[in-house]
């Protein structure tokens, strides 16, 4: 599993989302809330999706979800199908250590 720190630059590399005016939060506010639950520690777990993004305009959207489990923070990426959560990539995001661990220039979704 990669690790990456948990900062703004980073979320904001690692998401991506589209501008659709259905979305529910803006990618900015989903970047936030991270970084807040990640700041009280408590577990939790949160599911973020986002319109249809892709660079061809076709297809489907990408749903993100953030878990704290034992103290830990993971960032899984994939998509909801039949009311299961896909896990096509899945990162944990590394509080404090800045610099540490940044987003490979290879990481894709």
């Amino acid at each position: 599993m990669i690790k990456i720190n948990a900062t703004k630059t980073n979320l904001n590399k690692i998401l991506k989302w589209s501008s659709s005016r259905f979305n529910e939060l803006h990618k900015s506010e989903v970047i936030d809330r991270i970084l807040k639950y990640i700041k009280k520690g408590n577990d939790v777990s949160d599911l973020y999706s986002t319109g249809c993004y892709s660079k061809s305009g076709s297809g489907s959207g990408t749903d993100y979800k953030f878990e704290i489990i034992n103290g830990r923070n993971y960032l899984s990426i994939g998509y909801i199908e039949f009311l299961d959560f896909v896990v096509k990539k899945k990162v944990e995001l590394i509080k404090g250590e800045r610099g540490k661990y940044p987003v490979p220039k290879t990481f894709k979704i």
